[in-house]
């Protein structure tokens, strides 16, 4: 017979940690699916169609009795809500006999969607509803009689039914976690328990794990056994690694950061003070307007880099909790030629080339378009930035299964061990080739971010003293139509 004592470490471990994980992952399973897919989610459509039926029902009122009062009144109690956008109600030409926009009264209304369900009404007798990026449309028929005479429509802002949503899931969660103190109170109770059985063989384990705890990252906990404390303890030293690694980027963030905040707001303030002294010197006529005019471009300059430097972290931020495209058929070559134009004259004012190559035609790809000249804008204008002699060339070349944007500088190159960490976040070249170059260390992460968010790859080649060539390859499947 298999008793506790007789039990591997792995299956002790997993049974405990097992059933633990499973009483809790099934209760705040159900509590979040009841407490938010059911309750909240199904409160808030029925509200959405609550407030259509009552449109509906003082338009049949106001139809049928021929005083609008009611029907104003209720409009002006929508409008006063802050998830209506507008709201309206319209004969069967789609004409606004009511509406909280006044001008939009008397006239057609400009929503196709709302056309399309006034044009169908013979097929709709429940509420339609329309989801757009910002906007939840709810359209309903108005009936007397049981026969429609007119339609309504209620347009509401999603913004504001998400935040209302998120403020319902935050009381959810509170139910969730006093829920699971229980929980967690048993699993004290059986860890305490299980400790007497794992002691003797965890001392070196916990030991290191404490050393590690307390900073200690260079610290190995020595593997002995292959069985599962051995491989616990390799874990355990490859996490230290990695916390290692995060703390150094923590520590090159927070220098990266600091520098790049502090360095203009320095001149900010030190423009700002000679600016205040000239504007006293103005009462007695002594200031000097090109002084005071110096002044304030700097503090214009520096204000405008810090504005880029936050939002490049907001940017960074957006691609690491998921890019969302607004896609449509766009001409690369276009998209290409504008980049080009936005740093013609810093290339002229540098007496270096920019120039774009094209070698055939392309198709239309479906992609965002601000935001892929936005990357494209990152790279073209780096080459720009750290090319002090030559040309900076821009190539577009059709394969066989894609197309691929070289852009080609002739700068200093970049260094192989920079090569490893190019794209990651506030990384900069420390040679001297790149001295004294501003920048945020956040255009390749946001670059990279954006050109994967589409499906694409980017590449680079460089050699020191050689320049630097980025490759942006487009995948011919994700064309749009011709």
């Amino acid at each position: 017979m298999l008793t506790f004592d007789h039990m591997s470490l792995k299956l002790k471990i997993s049974l405990f940690f097992s059933g633990l994980l499973l009483a809790a992952i099934g209760m705040l399973t159900a509590v979040l699916i009841w407490s938010e897919s059911k309750t909240l989610l199904e409160n808030e459509l029925k509200q959405q169609q609550k407030l259509a039926g009552g449109l509906a029902e003082v338009t049949a009122g106001a139809l049928f009795s021929k005083q609008e009062l009611p029907l104003l009144t209720y409009l002006k109690r929508l409008e006063t809500m802050p998830e209506i956008i507008a709201a309206g109600s319209a004969d069967l030409e789609a004409r606004y006999m009511a509406h909280t926009n006044a001008k939009l009264i008397g006239s057609n209304s400009p929503d196709p969607d709302f056309i399309d369900f006034i044009k169908a009404l013979h097929n709709r007798s429940l509420p339609h509803t329309v989801s757009g990026t910002e906007e939840l449309k709810v359209f309903l028929p108005v009936k007397k009689n049981d026969v429609v005479v007119a339609a309504v429509d209620i347009i509401f802002k999603k913004q504001v039914i998400a935040e209302r949503l998120a403020k319902n899931l935050a009381a959810a969660r509170n139910r969730i976690f006093q829920f699971s103190v229980p929980v967690i109170l048993i699993g004290f109770a059986c860890t305490f328990l299980l400790t007497g059985y794992l002691i003797k063989p965890l001392k070196a384990l916990v030991h290191g794990a404490r050393s590690i705890g307390k900073g200690n990252l260079d610290h190995s906990i020595p593997v002995k056994n292959n069985d599962e404390i051995g491989f616990l303890s390799r874990e355990f030293n490859h996490m230290a690694v990695k916390l290692k690694e995060l703390d150094q980027m923590k520590q090159d963030f927070v220098s990266s950061i600091t520098h790049d905040l502090k360095s203009p707001l320095t001149a900010i303030i030190a423009s700002a003070e000679l600016s205040k002294k000239e504007t006293r010197l103005m009462a007695e006529n002594k200031a000097n307007p090109d002084i005071l005019t110096e002044n304030l471009e700097l503090i214009q300059q520096k204000s405008e880099r810090l504005k880029n430097l936050i939002t490049s972290i907001l940017e960074v931020a957006h691609i690491e909790s998921g890019v969302v495209l607004n896609k449509k058929n766009v001409a690369i070559d276009d998209i290409v030629e504008r980049v080009i134009q936005n740093f013609q004259q810093t290339a002229d004012q540098k007496g270096i080339g920019l120039d774009m190559v094209m070698e055939s035609d392309f198709p239309l790809f479906s992609l965002d378009e601000s935001k892929i000249e936005r990357a494209l804008n990152n790279l073209v204008g780096n080459s720009v930035k750290f090319t002090s002699q030559g040309k900076v060339i821009v190539k577009l070349v059709r394969m066989d299964n894609k197309v691929n944007i070289h852009i080609i500088d002739t700068g200093p190159g970049i260094p192989p061990d920079f090569m490893k960490k190019l794209f990651t976040k506030f990384t900069r070249s420390t040679s001297k080739q790149t001295a004294g170059i501003e920048g945020t260390g956040l255009g390749l992460t946001i670059t990279k971010g954006i050109i994967e968010a589409h499906g694409w790859q980017i590449h680079v080649k460089s050699e020191m003293g050689q320049g630097a060539e980025f490759i942006v390859s487009i995948p011919l499947g994700s064309t749009g139509s011709a």
